[in-house]
């Protein structure tokens, strides 16, 4: 990708830089980083928007190397501007990249680089994602103002009931997903837009049936050949509600006739392997497809699969997420209520846990993602999961990040940042804010 700030910056160090006042702008030396830079793709960045090619992430929301850069590039004249923008301008059409330039506003003699109108510093390596049950409290300003993204969970196929749910049998969907409180809250999803947040669908959740011992829930089964309409509905919903993109929350089985023998024995007959490893890759791929029809840039689309079921190279899911990889903006493995415990045993051990987190994640940054660690966001639960002995308060989560950062002598250390399960939770967002830190 060619970086407008990349030519703006080249030149910067050539010309002499004027603010639009006329006063010159102090530079200071830069000095060699001691840890690592975390690659973004931009000119503009904040959340799922970072910088490329070694740039960071400024206060104001653009890319450049230094404090000074970002100061330098508010003051840069008309003519330094126009002949760069023209010159990446055809360098992008003749090399036939993408081209993302910042907005301006002109004045006599002067062309001023404006920030977003709500600035966030966060990028592809510090995203803080939350989910959001939407039968639950809707989270305060203070609570989400360290999120990047909030996933409303979950849109479903069933009717809930105590015992097992009821399925809709043609895997029908409501039209309007509820926000929380069980009431859709259209205003609340621009005001979250608004404080620069993303605002994800979650489709699916444990409602629709898990591979666990004991869940007497099959709804997927319904939904197994139903790819078309489906994906349809789904991106009704996100055009609908003015959302960001969608999440699959799939718990339930694939391989019953492999490495997931004897699991998932509420299955009905509707259910196959083939069918549901088939539903699993053409929705993705579907819903790829349409959320890009819609020309509202790229919505994101992500996967929140158990670490189990990614956690070896020939599990069948795991491949069709390989596959699918393009298609995926990032992936949010749970790494917890499996057969890790990075809480009780740290990231890079075992103990409790059967495998260690840092093997599944070392396994989808470098095979499924081709070393993009910044493509894996890491799974928390904050204090549903104490069965399973896999709850993580602040501190907890924050001390599994840093270690995270410093395997392999920082190989991790730009991984894609932190989700959790769930803003109920996260009381005054002392959860989140604690974990933030570790994430910038």
């Amino acid at each position: 990708m060619i970086l407008f700030s990349q030519a703006l910056l080249l030149l910067a160090a050539t010309f002499p830089i004027v603010e639009a006042k006329g006063k010159p702008v102090q530079t200071t030396t830069t000095t060699t980083a001691t840890q690592p830079t975390c690659a973004t793709d931009t000119v503009s960045c904040g959340p799922n928007k970072p910088c490329a090619e070694g740039l960071c992430c400024s206060q104001w929301g653009y890319c450049g190397y230094t404090d000074a850069d970002f100061a330098a590039l508010s003051g840069v004249t008309v003519g330094l501007a126009m002949l760069t923008v023209e010159l990446v301008a055809n360098l992008a059409h003749v090399l036939n990249l993408p081209l993302h330039l910042p907005s301006t506003s002109t004045t006599t003699g002067t062309t001023v680089i404006t920030s977003p109108s709500t600035p966030n510093t966060a990028g592809e390596d510090s995203r803080l994602i939350a989910y959001l049950g939407n039968w639950q409290e809707c989270p305060t300003d203070a609570q989400v103002d360290a999120y990047t993204h909030i996933v409303i969970a979950f849109a479903v196929s069933y009717t809930w009931a105590a015992t097992k749910n009821s399925c809709d049998t043609q895997c029908n969907l409501a039209t309007t997903v509820p926000v929380c409180q069980n009431v859709d809250n259209p205003n609340l999803i621009n005001h979250w837009r608004s404080m620069g947040k993303k605002v994800l669908l979650s489709f699916g959740g444990a409602g629709m049936g898990g591979s666990w011992q004991g869940d007497p829930n099959n709804c997927w089964d319904y939904c197994f050949g139903r790819e078309e309409t489906l994906s349809t509905s789904l991106v009704s919903i996100v055009q609908n509600q003015q959302l960001d993109g969608i999440d699959i929350d799939y718990e339930y089985c694939y391989d019953v006739n492999g490495l997931q023998s004897g699991q998932c024995s509420q299955r009905s007959n509707l259910y196959t392997d083939e069918k549901a490893q088939t539903f699993l890759d053409l929705l993705t791929s579907k819903l790829r497809i349409k959320l890009d029809a819609l020309n509202r840039g790229r919505l994101e689309l992500t996967h929140a699969p158990m670490d189990i079921d990614v956690s070896r190279s020939d599990s069948k899911y795991y491949n069709i997420l390989k596959t699918r990889s393009s298609d995926l903006d990032f992936l949010m493995p749970q790494f917890y209520n499996g057969v890790t415990r990075p809480v009780s045993d740290g990231v890079a051990s075992t103990g409790q846990g059967s495998m260690s987190a840092a093997s599944i994640f070392s396994l989808l940054s470098n095979d499924m993602f081709q070393s993009q660690p910044s493509k894996i966001v890491f799974g928390f639960c904050i204090s549903d999961c104490d069965v399973t002995g896999s709850n993580a308060n602040g501190a907890q989560a924050a001390q599994v990040m840093s270690e995270l950062k410093a395997i392999n002598s920082g190989e991790f250390y730009c991984n894609g940042g932190a989700f959790f399960w769930v803003a109920q939770q996260d009381a005054n967002g002392d959860w989140s804010d604690t974990v933030s830190r570790r994430l910038a």
